[in-house]
């Protein structure tokens, strides 16, 4: 059997622009916010507007994009992600004996 793509829906996505701020996720969110309100205000039959995020899983230590299925360990991204586990499998074996 081949693969073969279905189109299921279609949908408007709206990106806002980014300024130059300290804080561009907060900038991002709050543009989101005032552009939902005013497709609420001027735009006829829409179904559902609403504010979302994405998400992106990373290592605590190095920024990393997350790779791995474990929710502690990113398969050594980095020194302090190997670090890390070799202390919590050292812990685990000290509760077990």
């Amino acid at each position: 059997m081949a693969r073969t793509t279905n189109i299921s829906n279609y949908y408007i996505r709206i990106d806002p622009r980014t300024g130059y701020t300290s804080d561009p996720v907060a900038y991002a969110k709050a543009e989101c916010e005032a552009m939902a309100a005013q497709i609420k205000r001027h735009v006829d039959d829409w179904k559902y507007v609403d504010v979302e995020q994405e998400t992106e899983d990373v290592c605590e230590h190095c920024g990393g994009v997350w790779t791995e299925a474990s929710q502690v360990f990113n398969g050594g991204c980095c020194q302090a992600d190997e670090d890390a586990e070799k202390a919590r499998l050292a812990t685990l074996e000290r509760a077990e004996n």
